[in-house]
């Protein structure tokens, strides 16, 4: 993958999480409570997916953003693990990722944000 290919990777990306948030306010309008349930699921997803692009893309611009974001996925995959050997914990993982949740969601799109500005510099430059 090149650096144009990346660039526009990283803008379809960006407008998709874009996209997500201005139709779950949307649709918050129209459904309250179910609203928030699919915001979580579509946007979760998306990040998700997008994170998994980006690892395997290998384009080498692995920003300290991201890297603490993965490092964060890790850790609550393993917590997650650990919670289903010893199911209290899973009660206070979800429970905390009720409120994690959306944090890493503003993360992931503020990180996106600076990634696209910062991989549009270096076209610029080229």
């Amino acid at each position: 993958m090149n650096t144009n290919q990346f660039r526009q990777l990283k803008l379809v990306d960006l407008i998709g999480q874009i996209l997500i948030v201005l139709l779950a306010l949307v649709y918050w309008f129209i459904d309250q409570e179910a609203s928030l349930l699919l915001a979580y699921g579509i946007m979760g997803g998306w990040q998700l997916l997008s994170c998994i692009v980006h690892i395997v893309s290998k384009k080498g611009m692995i920003s300290t953003l991201r890297k603490v974001y993965v490092y964060t996925l890790i850790l609550l995959v393993a917590t997650f693990l650990i919670g289903l050997l010893v199911p209290i914990v899973l009660v206070y993982y979800f429970y905390f990722l009720l409120f994690l949740a959306p944090c890493m969601g503003i993360y992931y799109l503020i990180m996106s944000l600076i990634e696209y500005r910062s991989i549009k510099a270096i076209n610029v430059q080229e």
